[in-house]
């Protein structure tokens, strides 16, 4: 499986929500803020910010 399929599974809306559920479902004593998923999510779907953010990453670590 390539790059680009994978990208397409994993920031798949159904998928992202499933995701949500379980961490919520899983956070102890409501630790985890809510309020910060209306802040990642258009992050991570944004392909032009997902990019750049992920060009950033890169640097750092090469």
């Amino acid at each position: 499986m390539n790059i680009a399929r994978t990208e397409e599974i994993l920031f798949n809306p159904l998928f992202t929500s499933k995701l949500l559920l379980m961490a919520l479902a899983g956070a102890q004593n409501n630790r985890l803020k809510t309020e910060l998923i209306y802040y990642v999510l258009p992050l991570i779907y944004n392909k032009t910010i997902r990019d750049k953010l992920l060009k950033s990453i890169l640097k750092e670590y090469l």
